[in-house]
């Protein structure tokens, strides 16, 4: 038997928390690389949340989960969070995450050995909602507070040591997170404690091996960067966070973002992802369906009518003819719709690259920015304090204080003309991701069409026989 801990992301240092939990076997999945993978989450929240939000609380949840969707965007990820269902918990702000997350979580004892939950009375709904709404993970929201000693979330780590598979029913259970919000924790954080849900765990210099994977894990390099998964402060002064998982397939800052699973030390936290997904997408069976994906049970195109029974040859013949030009259409409709999928999807790939990277360099200049407002106020305060001090050495301050405010003025000019940028570049990104998400929904359609016109041609051809021999 192995275990499952839970880590914390924090919000400077400390030591991850183990926690131990049984667990079993290990088989191999393969990631599916086309489908996307949607997965329902439930976020349950306490009066903190509503005290500051108010009737807004939905809102910042949904942009909470959105942050989240873009991590897996920019990560070249096909998998999306959905937001189920939203519900106020009588449950303290103040009790620790490592407790909060043991009282949201069962008891993985008694679970395993009486077949009883014994969670905290908080939460004595969990399994309710979660089945009524189809929740696949499940996460309590509260305002980070001093009392949380610098942890801005924890969450169990799923499928741990079984190389990608989830099948055992106890994992269902690991699908628990506790999330800071506001205050010293961004809004990414939700990303990498459902990380850790998914199966992974930190990076080599916090973890002595990967979760669900050995390699299931973050990636950074010295004084360069860390992905999502890793603290960037291990990686030393100038290390940058970027927003996205470890994967040899992408670029961080000139270098790769991760290491060949195959290799030595391998991160690549994107395809243990693609392997995970699929299989807590099936956690809970999915209740509330997608009121964007442009389906309501009904096909949008034309219903091919029922062929009906024709007694003369000729008519049922030309009856066939007809369906089988007509399925020639169809065809030449969905190769044309599939080749202005493809040039989407190009197009779609191309601008989130761009955006991707100018967010990039956008994070990097505002960390040059707030480092310079630092030495500009701290030249300010020396040359404020210098009136004891020769004239001479009075200028040189002030020099030195004017010097430092003009670069930190000409790279808030700087930011400032990064941040047009990067508005257009979002513009651009958010036109061709939809246009995209409509060529594929024209495509698929046509497929539709495609596949029913089919029936419909060997309906006509056996009415056809059928004349023939009557």
């Amino acid at each position: 038997m192995g275990n499952h801990p839970a880590h914390k992301q924090l919000t400077s240092c400390g030591n991850p928390l183990i926690k131990a939990a049984g667990i079993a076997a290990a088989f191999t999945f393969s990631a599916n690389a086309f489908a996307t993978t949607t997965l329902d989450v439930m976020a349950l929240y306490t009066d903190g949340v509503e005290a500051q939000y108010g009737d807004s609380v939905e809102t910042r949840l949904n942009q909470i989960i959105s942050v989240s969707n873009k991590v897996y965007a920019d990560s070249n990820l096909d998998i999306e969070l959905r937001l189920v269902h939203q519900q106020h918990v009588d449950y303290s702000d103040s009790v620790s995450p490592e407790q909060a997350l043991t009282d949201l979580t069962c008891d993985f004892t008694a679970l395993q050995t009486q077949g009883v939950c014994n969670r905290g009375e908080a939460f004595s709904q969990v399994d309710d909602l979660r089945e009524q709404y189809g929740a696949d993970l499940v996460l309590l929201m509260r305002p980070y507070a001093n009392s949380h000693n610098n942890v801005c979330g924890i969450a169990w780590i799923g499928g741990y040591g079984t190389n990608g598979d989830f099948s055992n029913p106890l994992w269902r259970e690991t699908g628990m997170g506790v999330i800071g919000m506001d205050g010293p924790c961004g809004d990414w954080v939700t990303s990498h404690e459902l990380g850790h849900n998914m199966g992974l765990t930190h990076s080599s210099l916090q973890d002595s091996e990967g979760g669900t994977f050995p390699w299931a894990w973050g990636y950074g390099e010295s004084d360069n960067f860390a992905t999502i998964m890793g603290y960037a402060w291990l990686f030393g002064s100038n290390s940058q966070k970027v927003y996205n998982f470890s994967s040899p397939d992408l670029d961080c800052f000139g270098s790769a973002c991760g290491i060949d699973r195959n290799e030595a030390n391998g991160a690549d936290a994107v395809h243990a992802l693609g392997v995970a997904a699929p299989q807590i997408a099936a956690y809970t069976a999915t209740v509330i369906t997608d009121p964007n994906d442009g389906t309501d049970g009904s096909t949008d195109g034309e219903t091919p009518e029922e062929t009906q029974p024709l007694d003369d040859p000729d008519e049922a013949k030309q009856a066939w003819l007809d369906a089988k030009e007509k399925l020639a259409g169809l065809k030449a409709e969905r190769k044309a719709l599939k080749t202005e999928q493809n040039t989407a999807r190009t197009a779609y790939k191309q601008a989130r690259r761009a955006y991707n990277k100018a967010y990039n360099s956008y994070q990097r200049q505002l960390t040059q920015l707030n480092s310079l407002y630092q030495q500009a106020m701290q030249a300010i305060n020396d040359y404020n304090a210098g009136s004891n001090l020769t004239t001479a050495q009075q200028q040189n301050l002030y020099n030195a204080a004017i010097s430092k405010v003009d670069s930190y003025n000409a790279k808030v000019l700087e930011v400032s003309a990064s941040a047009e940028e990067l508005n257009a570049l979002l513009d651009a990104y958010n036109s061709a991701k939809d246009s995209y998400e409509q060529s594929q929904a024209a495509f698929e359609q046509a497929k539709a069409a495609v596949a029913a016109q089919k029936q419909v041609v060997a309906d006509a051809y056996q009415a056809y026989q059928d004349a023939l021999n009557g």
